[in-house]
């Protein structure tokens, strides 16, 4: 579902939210048009506590440092980490424990209506791209979504 869109470095980017939310004001999955960084957060304990469940979201966002061209990827100042404080705190904020499973790429193309994850952070290491894959094509069901572990 096209939500909104935000302006980086000038160039209009489309943000792909899941309709279902994970708690107030956090979708299960947030992602964007291009090639962006991405973490898959593992969430336990509030609500999941008394099922001992575990649940994950995907979160993506266009850093403003970042010039996303074919030649120049994502400046070193975005590192992955950072990217993904914003949504750990909101998701804390509803009482519930979080984890950074690692890092990676997603690349989406609105208009092919693709979606595919790939690579890894150096800092936090691979996520689990076939699982972030399989929840981005739970949320988004009109994307054909691809992975490569690396």
């Amino acid at each position: 579902m096209l939500r909104a869109t935000r302006a980086v470095r000038g160039r209009v980017i489309k943000r792909l939210v899941s309709p279902e939310l994970f708690c107030k004001g956090v979708p299960r999955c947030d992602v964007m048009e291009g090639k962006w960084k991405y973490v898959l957060l593992e969430v336990t304990g509030g609500k999941l506590a008394k099922n001992d469940a575990t649940e994950y979201v995907v979160h993506q966002v266009a850093c403003a440092k970042c010039q996303n061209t074919p030649d120049k990827l994502c400046d070193r100042e975005c590192f992955h980490k950072d990217l993904a404080s914003p949504c750990k705190a909101a998701i804390e904020k509803c009482k519930y424990n979080v984890w950074m499973d690692g890092g990676g790429w997603i690349t989406v193309d609105t208009e092919a209506k693709t979606m595919h994850v790939f690579g890894v952070s150096i800092a936090m290491g691979p996520a689990d791209h076939e699982l972030t894959s399989k929840l981005l094509a739970e949320q988004f069901p009109d994307y054909a979504v691809t992975f490569d572990e690396e």
